[in-house]
């Protein structure tokens, strides 16, 4: 997980740098457009055409009727060929760049370039590329490393597992028999230290006490009817005594207990755990 959250951090930063380099060339640009436009307005002068009427020399006024004055017809208005005339609030500077014949561009690539918007320079075209390939190798590096510690971690906790399992099923004994049998108490050896005991009545009601571990704590004391059955979960070294064995039988994690021949009444079981041995 730190792979991931080292990836995720260095993505979040390049994220960042990358969005405030565009803003502030973003800035820069709308900036530099309005300083210019701003320019355009202060330095531009408009060089209307001369008239092309003649101005009127006087005003004469008509008593009564007279005769017309005859009047000649007007001239033709004339522009001066040798002076510049430029309809436009373009700059000075940008004004002779125009009329320029050795101008390196003319008007209509000014047009032209005025009517499309901002685009991206080949060199910043590259660095976005650049910028996209490394956060896809990033990315898929982190993927990989974390596919295989996953994959790695999965195999050793099956391996785990399946082992604690054989060796569970393989310590048990088919039915637990006594080492051991004197005072009527019989010693009986489990591979686990907590283990469940269940008492079942078979013949006939059976008295039972289950007692833990080595201060003989009493966790059980009743009567278990014929045709009933009481378990327990008992953990170390533990004693489960029975008023009728005659009447009773006893499991353990579902392993039947073989009492000794012609035990006395009452039969105590005693169960040690490999720790204590």
């Amino acid at each position: 997980m730190s792979v991931i959250r080292v990836i995720a951090l260095v993505v979040l930063v390049l994220i960042v740098v990358l969005g405030g380099a565009v803003a502030a060339l973003r800035y820069r640009k709308i900036r530099r457009d309005e300083l210019r436009s701003l320019d355009r307005r202060g330095q531009s002068t408009i060089s209307p055409p001369p008239s092309p009427y003649a101005p009127s020399r006087a005003v004469r006024l008509i008593d009564g009727d007279a005769t017309p004055i005859p009047r000649g017809a007007p001239e033709r208005p004339r522009l001066d060929p040798d002076r510049p005339y430029v309809f436009s609030d373009l700059s000075p500077g940008e004004r002779d760049a125009l009329l320029t014949p050795r101008s390196r561009h003319d008007a209509r690539w000014a047009l032209e370039r005025s009517s499309h918007g901002n685009r991206l320079t080949p060199g910043s075209g590259r660095i976005l590329l650049i910028v996209v390939a490394v956060l896809a190798v990033l990315i898929i590096a982190g993927a990989l490393i974390h596919r295989g510690g996953g994959t790695h971690h999965s195999s050793s906790t099956s391996t785990t597992t399946s082992t604690s399992t054989t060796v569970a099923t393989t310590s048990w004994p088919a039915t637990l028999r006594s080492e051991s049998y004197a005072g009527g108490v019989a010693n009986y050896s489990v591979p686990v230290s907590s283990y469940s005991v269940s008492v079942t009545g078979t013949s006939g009601p059976v008295w039972v006490v289950m007692k833990m571990g080595a201060a003989s704590t009493l966790e059980y004391q009743g009567r278990v009817a014929q045709g009933a059955s009481y378990a327990l979960t008992l953990t170390g070294p533990s004693t489960v005594s029975l008023g009728s064995p005659k009447n009773a039988s006893v499991s353990v994690e579902g392993h039947a207990v073989i009492f000794p021949t012609a035990p006395t009444a009452p039969l105590v079981l005693s169960f040690t755990p490999p720790a204590t041995h």
